[in-house]
């Protein structure tokens, strides 16, 4: 029976470990803790991206200015959607996961709109 409930856990514990999506974590602490780290590595990624493309467009465009008005609109967004939760447990991976969520959905976004850009500027030809 002993080596059973350790398996048992052994087995929970490894595809809690393996698994991407932060709602599957067994406690709140585990879920706040994944978002963050997924967070992270989204916005690592997206500042590499806009560090490449500012590069590319140079000091006089509308460029950084977008990014410093999208980033205050996220925060904003995701503070907005997570008062249900404030002073609860839940408020901060609320929060994070938006933010998550949104990071994504703007590096999919640089992705496609400045795709073109880009490739003109860089190679002369779309």
């Amino acid at each position: 029976m002993k080596y059973t409930i350790f398996i048992f856990a052994f087995m929970s514990l490894n595809a809690c470990a393996t698994t991407t999506d932060c709602h599957e974590k067994l406690t709140q602490t585990e879920m706040t803790n994944c978002a963050i780290t997924k967070l992270n590595r989204l916005e690592n990624k997206l500042d590499k991206n806009i560090a490449k493309i500012s590069s590319i467009l140079g000091k006089d465009n509308k460029f950084d200015l977008a990014n410093k008005n999208w980033l205050s609109y996220r925060d904003a967004h995701c503070e907005s959607i997570s008062n249900i939760y404030m002073g609860g447990s839940l408020h901060k991976f609320v929060i994070t996961e938006c933010k998550a969520k949104e990071t994504a959905l703007r590096l999919k976004s640089l992705e496609d709109d400045y795709n073109d850009t880009i490739s003109i500027i860089t190679k002369g030809a779309p």
